[in-house]
């Protein structure tokens, strides 16, 4: 049982103390907020303080040149703790996400593998870092594939069973997703590809802490007690 249906079930509590409790769950959806801040702004960091970026030196295939064509090439930049700081953060986000609020146990999986992506260059660990690189990106693009149609459909935080037609959206999105990626790294490099999934990825986690807090938003005013 969710903590919210906990607390409204808890006996002998009047109105003002589950909003008291209501306002504290309301706050752990501002956790998603700032990581959708995050994930949004290390692509834009990195290209403004990195050194041999996509932006001023060309990545070509093949080429010789030391061009970084992956978020992932930056973590030897001149500047390296614009690279740790702000991804070790996210993870550390998403993690006390799931902790705090349980109903986000997938945040733990997510934070879990992007640690894993900062603890592991690409260079000296490359077969953990695409592993743990790859259980970050299909973990998010699943996410977003299962929650984008409940948050639009204003069922975000409700438990609904897995149908033959739910689970062929889900799918659908998440190929959607997929082709997004493989598109833009075909027309570009990795590094696009990357920055184009992580705004995704962003852009779900800001509608849904919306839709969340929403939900859980007080249902009283001043000494209302009317549910």
């Amino acid at each position: 049982m969710k903590l919210l249906q906990r607390v409204n079930a808890m006996p002998d509590m009047g109105q003002r103390g589950v909003d008291f409790y209501r306002r504290r769950i309301a706050r752990f959806t501002r956790y998603e907020q700032v990581i959708a801040v995050l994930l949004m702004a290390i692509p834009c960091v990195l290209l403004r303080y990195g050194d041999n970026t996509p932006l001023t030196m060309p990545c070509e295939t093949g080429s010789s040149n030391t061009c970084r064509d992956s978020i992932s090439a930056f973590y030897d930049m001149s500047h390296e703790p614009l690279f740790y700081m702000p991804l070790t953060v996210a993870a550390v986000l998403f993690f006390s996400n799931a902790v705090l609020r349980r109903e986000n146990w997938w945040n733990a999986l997510v934070g879990i593998a992007l640690a894993g992506v900062v603890f592991f260059d690409h260079d000296a660990y490359d077969l953990a870092h695409t592993i743990f690189a790859a259980v970050f990106f299909l973990t998010t693009m699943v996410i977003v594939s299962w929650y984008l149609p409940k948050n639009l459909t204003g069922t975000t935080g409700i438990r609904i069973g897995i149908t033959p037609f739910r689970a062929i959206r889900s799918i659908a999105i998440f190929l959607v997703q997929a082709a997004i990626f493989a598109v833009v790294y075909t027309a570009f490099n990795l590094f696009v590809a990357e920055a184009v999934q992580l705004w995704i990825v962003a852009g779900h986690y800001i509608l849904h802490s919306i839709k969340l807090a929403e939900r859980d938003r007080p249902v009283s005013n001043g000494n209302s007690g009317q549910n």
